[in-house]
């Protein structure tokens, strides 16, 4: 079982404090969640809690998207779907999961993503005996202290989407790091896991400098980046901020700098970011995990009539999707709660889809492919190519302690992953 949550940190929500803030105690008493009995031949119930309106509309469209496209190539599941607007904010997280545990009473949850309506969730969940599905990046969540048994993470976490980056930086483009990105606790996670293995790897830095959310004047990191000795840039931005990054890039007169910028996949997001971008972002490099991008892109126009504006996002809602419907077939859905069993199930399950195959670590995060991939302008606008493979990227373990303390000796590296020796194999 999970390990019950460590920090008292301004996001903790004590059972308690969850149950009177949602006004749930006459439904609940004093005693937490029930086990919810199941009946047998009842559709499996997924609660998605996402916003459609505020930042991460747009994310949450293209993780919907990728599920329906799932859930209709497989055919029918009995799988019902039940979804719910937490607001643009995730101000009614709190209010939606009660309605989804206690009435409703789904098997699965797919968590809003925020940080704060992520943490809301995951101790929300914790006495119920639905699985979660995290969507949040933080290592905190999943890897870290807030770890629990029914918490799950298809999304590569923080550590994930930068830290392969930094060996092969220092291989292809030389070993003096700058580095850039919002001033927010996953741009500085995304900054800092990189600097780790940067470092690790052999490399120095020349300078760091972060902006905050929101912000249109990126003057200072431009000057520190012309200021500073550099070989390689990394840049952790996304969406507007990724945007307002390379225009501001393109109104410098002399920038020989795009080919050595490096960052997650959310600094060139395809599809929609790739073609706000353009040419201003030609020779970028970014690591991602999607095969074939615009093939997937066409499929699920195909088979659910949206053009998705995050393919990353799309593949996380089908993997989901997958793995709910892998679930229905092979747990056995009887009067009592599965949730060990189905706990059990999906710890050792093998996901294929539009990512390759994904397993999970014993902490439950996801170990998937992902490829290192340059941006270059071409006739059907700004398209990737892939210059680097990184087979089976692992996180560390950030305090949950089931695969390995990140501190550990220098020559123990196997669940470290892409570190300089496992690229050359």
């Amino acid at each position: 079982m999970g390990h019950e949550p460590k920090s008292q940190g301004p996001h903790y929500i004590s059972r308690r404090a969850f149950v009177l803030g949602i006004g749930a105690s006459l439904l609940l008493g004093s005693t937490g969640f029930p086990k919810f009995a199941r009946a047998q031949n009842r559709p499996i119930k997924v609660g998605i809690i996402l916003p459609e309106q505020g930042p991460f509309s747009q994310d949450s469209k293209s993780l919907v998207a990728g599920f329906e496209c799932c859930l209709k190539e497989k055919g029918p599941s009995g799988i019902q779907v039940i979804r719910r607007d937490p607001g643009s904010k995730d101000e009614k997280t709190l209010e939606i999961l009660a309605q989804m545990l206690v009435v409703d009473k789904v098997d699965f949850v797919i968590s809003p993503m925020s940080l704060d309506g992520a943490e809301k969730t995951v101790h929300g969940v914790s006495d119920s005996s639905a699985v979660l599905f995290v969507t949040n990046p933080s290592v905190k969540l999943v890897a870290g202290e807030l770890c629990q048994s029914r918490s799950f993470r298809v999304r590569p976490n923080t550590y994930q989407r930068s830290s392969p980056l930094a060996p092969w930086a220092i291989q292809n483009l030389g070993r003096l790091a700058f580095i850039t990105g919002p001033r927010d606790k996953e741009g500085n996670e995304t900054a800092d896991f990189f600097a780790y293995s940067f470092d690790r790897s052999g490399g120095t830095f020349g300078d760091r400098v972060m902006v905050p959310v929101g912000s249109d004047n990126f003057r200072s990191v431009l000057d520190a980046i012309e200021k500073t000795k550099n070989d390689v840039i990394f840049a952790g931005f996304g969406k507007k901020d990724a945007l307002g990054f390379f225009k501001a890039i393109e109104s410098r007169k002399h920038r020989p700098w795009l080919k050595r910028i490096v960052g997650p996949d959310s600094l060139v997001s395809y599809p929609a970011g790739a073609a706000a971008l353009g040419k201003a972002a030609d020779g970028v490099k970014t690591l991602g995990c999607v095969k074939n991008p615009s093939d997937f892109a066409q499929r699920i126009r195909k088979t659910v009539g949206v053009d998705v504006p995050d393919i990353e996002r799309a593949a996380e809602g089908y993997d989901i999707a997958s793995i709910v419907h892998l679930s229905v077939k092979g747990v056995s859905w009887d009067s009592q709660t599965p949730a060990l069993p189905l706990i059990e199930y999906i710890e050792n399950l093998s996901v294929e889809g539009p990512r390759g195959v994904i397993t999970f670590d014993k902490n439950h995060e996801p170990v998937v492919d992902m490829a290192i991939r340059e941006w270059s302008v071409s006739t059907h606008g700004l398209q990737p190519k892939t210059v680097q493979d990184i087979k089976g990227v692992r996180s560390l373990d950030f305090g949950c302690g089931k695969v390995g303390f990140p501190q550990r000796p220098s020559g123990e590296t196997k669940e470290e992953g892409p570190l300089w020796e496992d690229l050359e194999e």
